[in-house]
């Protein structure tokens, strides 16, 4: 399977805890939703974030917060959690397959 580049997301309101959780993911140009990002984890893709100031890359993974599925990036070995918020990430994917990501 292949493996992609997160380069933004957008994140929910805050919930009552304080928090905001990943809705969805800019991957080359397109949005992607978190349910779809579980599909393509599932069939065995990988997916990865970058820092945009250092280049530090970390994994991204399914994370259950709230009783709501979402997605984590583990810290890179500098303690820094990696992830790059857009306010103009595009619009949702729809119907996109995971071949429309390449």
């Amino acid at each position: 399977m292949s493996e992609y580049l997160i380069t933004c997301v957008r994140k929910s309101e805050r919930t009552a805890a304080g928090h905001k959780h990943i809705t969805s993911v800019g991957i080359g140009g397109q949005r992607y939703t978190v349910a779809q990002i579980y599909q393509f984890i599932d069939v065995g893709h990988t997916f990865r974030t970058a820092s945009g100031s250092t280049g530090r890359e970390a994994p991204v993974t399914k994370y259950q917060c709230c009783g709501l599925n979402t997605l984590r990036s583990y810290a890179d070995r500098y303690g820094t959690t990696i992830w790059i918020t857009y306010p103009s990430a595009p619009d949702p994917a729809g119907s996109a397959s995971i071949q429309s990501m390449a």
